[in-house]
């Protein structure tokens, strides 16, 4: 059975994960109408300064939203204005459409919580979210926001998607310091919450076509830290790999509690969050999306490290 042709509005068009989801998008036949702050676009609007009528009018028709745009930034200011006020807007505007279309909320796997208890656990859709996101950063924060506005305004699917690698974007957070052409490794057990570009874009689209509820969006094939840093050999960094304990670097964060300015590896939520020693299931996604992510992570990778950084989906 063929797919149902929808029209699509996605916000962010022109980010990293936006190009890619316009492109899966358009190959399933999906029309899209792409809202960008710069750049090319059949709608150009800043979504916290957008008024009423054009945001009015770039809904109109439309079947679902895919709601992409938001700040990757930890300062507080900047995810207020770039990412809260825009999904605000953008909200307000779906709940006034004659026909509500469906939303998707581009969420993160980083909303779950940091609570020590979870160590060697698997993270799933039941598993709890950050009960003081204030001891994290803005970014978590503005995403458990976002979540939160996506239920007043009457629901839609939030995609919780895990570290997004692809053309220029190989690194993260979840592996370790960089400290010039070295590397601090923490810790070996667990996984890394990664996504391929091209799997996230897919499970995106069709969360579109039939998505509900929260899903967590990771590959199946997902590496621990040593693997990661061992698919990279040859790209040039790091040129130095020091391995650090997990423990040791918990007890570090610990110690140094009362320096206020310390990075922020090393203020224990944020450690936990992204070094505790994880699972990830994306049963949730494979079942309720027909989600097949491609690729084992080398593969994936090597694609990656091969590409261009601007080249086109």
């Amino acid at each position: 059975m063929g797919v149902t042709p929808l029209k699509l509005l996605v916000t962010g068009a022109n980010g990293f994960l936006g190009r890619h989801v316009v492109a899966a998008a358009r190959t399933r036949g999906h029309t899209v109408r792409r809202l960008v702050r710069s750049g090319e676009g059949e709608v150009k609007c800043d979504l916290s300064k957008a008024g009423d009528r054009l945001l009015a009018d770039a809904l109109l028709g439309t079947d679902a939203v895919i709601h992409l745009a938001a700040a990757m930034s930890g300062d507080p200011d900047v995810q207020a204005r770039d990412t809260l006020a825009g999904t605000r807007a953008l909200l307000d505007a779906v709940t006034r459409a004659r026909v509500r279309p469906h939303v998707v909320l581009a969420s993160s796997i980083a909303v779950y919580s940091s609570d020590p208890k979870l160590s060697g656990q698997e993270i799933t859709e039941r598993s709890p979210i950050e009960a003081a996101p204030q001891a994290r950063d803005a970014y978590v924060a503005a995403k458990l926001a976002q979540e939160a506005m996506l239920a007043e305004a009457g629901g839609g699917c939030v995609l919780r998607i895990g570290a997004i690698y692809g053309a220029g974007h190989s690194w993260n957070a979840h592996v370790g310091i960089g400290l010039g052409p070295v590397l601090l490794r923490i810790g070996d057990k667990g996984q890394i919450p990664l996504t391929y570009v091209k799997n996230a874009a897919l499970a995106v689209v069709l969360a579109a076509e039939q998505g509900d509820g929260v899903i967590n969006i990771v590959d199946s094939d997902l590496p621990d830290r040593r693997r990661f840093v061992a698919a990279h050999r040859g790209s040039g960094w790091p040129r130095v790999t020091l391995p650090v304990p997990f423990a040791a670097m918990e007890r570090l964060g610990g110690l140094l509690s009362p320096w206020k300015t310390r990075p922020g590896l090393l203020h224990p939520p944020i450690l936990r969050a992204r070094m505790m020693p994880l699972r990830y299931s994306n049963a949730c996604a494979r079942d309720r999306l027909g989600w097949a992510p491609r690729g084992t992570f080398e593969e994936n990778l090597w694609a990656a490290l091969k590409a261009p950084a601007k080249a086109a989906p």
